[in-house]
């Protein structure tokens, strides 16, 4: 599918950014929400970091999704749009993860034991 500036702006009004190439996101230390921005092109990295974070894919992403909980009691979704309008669908291929490496930091010790609860979306 192929967004025209006009409907960026839409996007923009309700979703935050849309139309990002490539998105880089790190929460880091803390308890962090992190909500990817509406129709990234290429690919969405997301990254909670330390704490107990909430993982959001954005909205509509056309290209391949990384959302990763890092440690901590993690929540990492990729249907939260598409629950709510089925027509919501996203076109790339999503990987999502838990606890899947320690942040920079190192604070987490008991890595791969932390009750992460992940959500797959609507893909077609």
């Amino acid at each position: 599918m192929t967004y025209t500036s006009a409907d960026y702006g839409i996007l923009e009004e309700n979703y935050g950014d849309a139309g990002i190439e490539v998105e880089v996101v790190h929460g880091e230390q803390g308890d962090d929400e992190i909500w990817g921005g509406a129709y990234t092109v290429t690919s969405q990295h997301l990254h909670g970091g330390s704490g107990d974070d909430s993982v959001y894919v954005g909205y509509g992403v056309e290209g391949t999704a990384y959302a990763y909980g890092n440690s901590g009691k993690d929540i990492v979704r990729s249907d939260w749009f598409s629950q709510f309008d089925e027509d919501v669908v996203a076109a790339g291929d999503e990987y999502l993860f838990g606890d899947f490496k320690y942040g920079t930091d190192n604070l987490d010790k008991d890595l791969w034991g932390d009750d992460d609860i992940i959500y797959g979306g609507n893909d077609a």
